[in-house]
């Protein structure tokens, strides 16, 4: 809920938007586009027909070509405006989502779209400005929340414990080449950091005097955590960068594009066409780098360039403090843009209330909540308001691969996740235990799942329930 800062626009003459000028919104597009393709290189099972039904399969190629023409023309509204509407089908496609970062940038591409049929329907036009206007804040909120949960959720005993933070598992790779994983202090320092890190980040972006400390501060902290190379964290710390870009003033545009136009017009095309390249021979090599080892450490050159020029670009270009310009250190959107925000904060509350456990912003956080039990420090007991997390099932046995990682010593799941798996697979074959009584099978008219409405399968999704003690880093 931050203030909006004006747009620099160019009107240079016969100059087409193919070359590179920027402003808020194309410096978006960028790094969003960015985070599609990044979440395709993740997963390059799904780029693969073989392996694929037929619709993920195609939605998943038509989002890949649409962030490529948004990297190619970052400057066009339709290629931004398509490419958000992309997202939410590709999100809708494989609804429920367990991914955290999918969920964030779906509720990204909902603020855009929507913003744009607003403004079609209350102006009959879509202007750039306008359009930035009304997207921004809720973009804004969106990274603020997530960074207030960032720290919430983290406030757990097992998040604290070395032995099994996600922040240590992170911490590892990053300095295994220098022998110091096992370092107590570094491991600490990890942990700690992160509630440093993600505060200061909150209270700066919050402000027109620290802003740019908000920005210095939180932009390295995310390419810290995709160098990790820690369960490919690189398409997350990508939509976290496109978000940072509406917090930037209008003078950091001033600035760049004055310097782009000190560029021939054939040195700011190359500038264009290199990391759509780049991420092209990433995604082709894919499967290469799997066979040979090489992943995720393969897509790492495009996230250094994409990632690192931006910041270089923020250090050199922002000004370091804009506390004189006449604007509010904060700026709420209309009444019902807001619904959005408010919506995305009620998805990071869904585990303490006994809704879903995945897609929840809980990432990196090692947080349990499930069978009225958690690890979080401000809670004694939890406040369920639903009951899904209370009813817990022990899988024994089962010929589906969906159903393997919850088989195991101390692991269980959510009954309404077993039931959502056998109303999509009714053929699957499960022995299963609840309070003392062993199952091989679950009716139909006692199947939750089917008993549920349209929109709560869209929405339920739940992890699978580990109750090794201290619970360990999973996702």
């Amino acid at each position: 809920m931050t203030e909006a800062v004006p747009i620099e626009l160019s009107h240079r003459p016969g100059v087409g938007s193919a070359v590179l000028r920027l402003d808020a919104l194309s410096l978006f597009a960028i790094l969003f586009a960015s985070h599609l393709l990044f979440e395709a290189i993740s997963a390059p099972g799904e780029l693969s027909f073989r392996h694929s039904a037929l619709v993920p399969f195609t939605a998943r190629i038509m989002l890949i070509g649409i962030a490529l023409a948004s990297l190619a023309r970052p400057r066009s509204l339709a290629v931004l405006i398509g490419m958000m509407a992309a997202r939410l089908i590709v999100y809708a496609i494989h609804a429920p989502v367990a991914s955290n970062n999918a969920t964030i940038s779906a509720f990204a591409a909902v603020a855009l779209v929507g913003s744009s049929l607003y403004l079609a329907i209350v102006d009959r036009k879509l202007e750039r400005e306008r359009l930035y206007r009304t997207f921004a804040p809720m973009a804004r909120d969106l990274l603020l929340i997530m960074y207030s949960y960032g720290i919430f959720h983290k406030i757990n005993s097992d998040f604290l414990n070395p032995n099994v933070s996600c922040a240590v598992a992170i911490y590892k790779p990053l300095v295994h080449a220098f022998g110091l994983q096992d370092w107590l202090f570094g491991q600490y320092g990890a942990i700690y950091s992160t509630f440093v890190v993600e505060t200061l980040a909150i209270f700066c972006l919050l402000s027109r005097r620290w802003k740019f400390y908000g920005l210095a501060i939180g932009i390295p902290f995310h390419l810290i955590i995709g160098f990790s190379g820690y369960r490919f964290y690189m398409e997350f710390s990508m939509i976290c960068l496109s978000l940072y870009t509406l917090f930037l003033p209008s003078e950091y545009f001033v600035r760049v594009n004055q310097a782009l136009r000190r560029l021939p017009t054939a040195a700011r095309t190359a500038l264009l066409a290199l990391p759509a390249t780049l991420f092209a021979l990433t995604l082709a090599g894919g499967q290469i780098a799997i066979s040979r080892h090489f992943w995720p450490y393969h897509a790492m050159p495009v996230f250094a360039l994409v990632g690192g020029t931006f910041y270089l670009s923020v250090l050199y270009f922002c000004p370091r403090s804009w506390a004189a310009e006449d604007t509010p250190a904060f700026r709420f959107t209309s009444p019902i843009f807001a619904v959005l925000s408010l919506l995305f904060l009620v998805n990071g509350i869904s585990p303490y209330i006994g809704f879903k456990t995945e897609s929840s912003i809980t990432m990196f956080s090692n947080l349990r909540t499930e069978g009225g039990r958690t690890n979080h420090l401000l809670f004694s007991s939890l406040p369920y308001l639903f009951s899904y997390q209370q009813n817990l099932v022990t899988i024994r046995s089962s010929n589906a691969a969906a159903l393997q990682d919850y088989i195991g010593p101390n692991r269980q799941m959510v009954e309404y996740e077993l039931h959502r798996i056998l109303a999509n697979a009714p053929d699957t074959k499960v022995q299963f235990s609840k309070d003392g009584q062993s199952f091989d099978h679950v009716d139909p008219a006692d199947n939750q799942y089917l008993a549920t409405n349209w929109l709560l399968r869209q929405l339920l999704i739940f992890k699978p329930v580990d109750w090794t003690e201290p619970k360990p880093c999973t996702h």
